[in-house]
């Protein structure tokens, strides 16, 4: 069952969903899929965005979909808001779904204009919180202002929400990734840090799901002795990328795949599961615990970045050394 409670201040509105009947075995503890797109970030019509939204419409699995920003490439496309609108509403006889507004969707030079936002997905669609099958708690949370902060008064919405589902796995929707492009920690959300603070006084959050830097990107947050997976989904613009959430009673199995190139992706940070009671610190086995680790899904990263930075290191000093011995 999805319940869904939307909009701050406290007013809100409640809708009962029930899942699409799955296909799979329930014997080995298979509960319901979700899915997670994000950037398709287009201008008029998409033909990508629009295949998505249909091959998921047809999942008999699927119970949920968010997508976390930049639906459209400008906040004043007219014609593109009114896709968008009927590429989403593809899914209506399949699953619940929800959206958050991303900074292509109502910035433009120093300005904010949720008008276009508003009028195609509600008034009540900028911050929000769903219930999905009686396991996760979904809190979304739109870019709404020209430097993508989050402001105390949504930060403490945010938390009195969470305190009260105590008993659910909380996932975090925005935009901007929180912990930035990768390596350069550029694109991050500007009080990143006091987002991380607010979600470190609950051990029931596990995930964030952010777009923006247009990249699949893992990072790994640890609250005390509580992993939160921090992660960004390819663009849906660049190959029609569908991250996809297999849930289970004990993890949460990720997966991705494109109905624009008819191919599933299997790397590092395409294919890993989520221990939703996780008995170790590092998650690939490199040795390295996860929130050291650059890619805690990849077992030769970053070691084998280093070995290559001291072997390179100590080749270097020996021909160094033979060439002030020669002379």
């Amino acid at each position: 069952m999805l319940v869904l409670v939307v909009n701050i201040p406290m007013t809100a509105i409640a809708v009962v969903f029930y899942p699409s009947s799955s296909s799979r075995s329930q014997t080995d503890g298979y509960l319901f899929t979700f899915a997670h797109i994000t950037d398709s970030q287009f201008s008029g019509s998409s033909a990508i965005f629009e295949k998505a939204t249909s091959w998921l419409a047809q999942q008999e699995n699927l119970t949920f979909v968010v997508h976390t920003g930049d639906i459209v490439n400008n906040p004043f496309d007219e014609t593109g808001w009114e896709n968008a609108h009927r590429y989403m509403h593809q899914l209506d006889e399949r699953c619940s779904w929800a959206v958050l507004a991303g900074d292509n969707d109502v910035v433009y030079w120093n300005g904010v204009d949720l008008t276009n936002y508003k009028k195609h997905f509600g008034d009540n669609s900028i911050d929000q919180y769903f219930i999905v099958g009686g396991k996760l708690l979904f809190i979304l949370l739109s870019w709404s202002d020209v430097g993508a902060g989050l402001s105390e008064e949504r930060l403490e919405w945010m938390d009195e929400i969470i305190q009260n589902h105590d008993e659910l796995y909380v996932v975090i929707c925005l935009h901007p990734y929180l912990y930035g492009y990768p390596f350069l920690n550029i694109m991050r959300a500007p009080n990143a840090d006091e987002v991380w603070t607010h979600i470190d006084r609950f051990e029931n959050v596990i995930m964030t799901l952010s777009g923006h830097i247009h990249q699949n990107w893992i990072r790994i947050h640890m609250n005390g002795e509580t992993k939160v997976w921090s992660i960004s989904t390819e663009a849906l613009i660049e190959k029609g990328a569908i991250r996809l959430f297999d849930v289970y009673e004990d993890r949460i199995e990720s997966h991705v795949y494109s109905p624009w190139t008819n191919q599933e992706y299997t790397g590092t940070l395409d294919r890993f599961t989520i221990e939703l009671n996780p008995n170790s610190y590092d998650v690939d086995g490199d040795l390295w615990r996860d929130d050291l680790d650059i890619m805690p899904t990849h077992p030769l990263i970053p070691n084998g970045i280093i070995t290559s930075l001291t072997t390179t290191t100590a080749i270097l000093a020996y021909l160094v050394k033979g060439r002030s011995t020669a002379s």
